[in-house]
């Protein structure tokens, strides 16, 4: 029988700051300092399956911007609001980069061996190109998947399959790069967006003997920790001594560990068990 392991994703428990999304390229910010502005919103889980499959919760943007974001550097500049239930990107300066304008949304985890679909809805008020990415949100940034796509002033729909051949990703960023293109000219203009999916379409080589957190509700402190805290997760539907690892943005094992015998918990009104990673002092990148 194989070892469950409860993959705790505690990235930024212990970070004092965070920066932009990136791409395979390393950024230099330091004559212009980059800006991210994002909406998500805490949640118990990092991975929100809705009924259709949907690993993404405010793909449709019916819950305003929550869980999306724009990284702006490198002379870019643009805004994101809704209009008539859609996404809507104001874009005022192309910037330098092809990520100087970056939509973005986070949330969701990717599994080796998994395939997946990414569908959306998108039109430019004027034609150009732009890449689509799903990567690693750290270190160098680099792809797991990305296409350089075609937008037209109609609204299409475009679809990418892919497979993450890469360790199971329990923080990646779907990014949308719409800064610098070939071609096109820096000029205003917006982007509409809508009904943004990713489905996971065949686990059929996906190891399930690590479960994430959007498999089971962890619980831990949104706030974060100072390194000499007490530091518990509270984790629901486990196993009395079960293997839990606490991972950093790049996917790294930084400790494990084993939950505690099941307690009742008043609040949750059910049966939890502990996880304490309290010897971990390091700030989580």
């Amino acid at each position: 029988m194989k070892k469950r392991i409860v993959a705790l994703l505690l990235i930024g428990c212990m970070c004092l700051s965070t920066s932009g999304c990136g791409n395979s390229k390393t950024q230099d910010n330091t004559e212009q300092p980059a800006t991210e502005i994002a909406t998500v919103e805490n949640t118990e889980s990092t991975e929100v399956v809705e009924d259709d499959g949907n690993l993404l919760e405010n793909g449709d943007f019916s819950k305003g911007t929550a869980g999306w974001g724009v990284y702006t550097a490198e002379g870019g500049a643009s805004t994101l609001s809704v209009e008539n239930g859609a996404g809507l990107l104001l874009i005022t300066s192309n910037g330098s980069l092809d990520y100087s304008n970056q939509l973005y949304y986070d949330g969701f985890s990717l599994k080796k061996g998994g395939v997946y679909e990414l569908s959306y809805k998108m039109a430019s008020s004027h034609a150009r190109k732009f890449e689509i990415r799903i990567q690693l949100n750290g270190g160098d940034y680099h792809a797991y998947m990305e296409e350089t796509v075609d937008l037209t002033e109609e609204m299409q729909t475009y679809t990418q399959r892919f497979t993450m051949e890469e360790e199971t990703d329990l923080a990646p960023r779907l990014c949308f790069n719409l800064g610098t293109a070939e071609g096109f000219e820096d000029q205003v203009h917006r982007i509409d967006l809508d009904d943004v999916t990713l489905k996971l379409v065949d686990d059929s080589n996906v190891d399930e003997s690590v479960v994430t957190n959007g498999e089971i509700n962890i619980n831990v402190n949104q706030v974060g920790y100072r390194p000499d805290d007490k530091k518990l997760a509270i984790v629901k539907n486990c196993n009395a001594g079960d293997v839990f690892e606490v991972r950093n943005s790049a996917g790294d094992v930084v400790f494990e560990g084993k939950l505690s015998e099941k307690k009742h918990s008043e609040a949750a009104a059910e049966e939890v068990c502990e996880a304490d990673f309290t010897d971990v002092k390091d700030y989580l990148w």
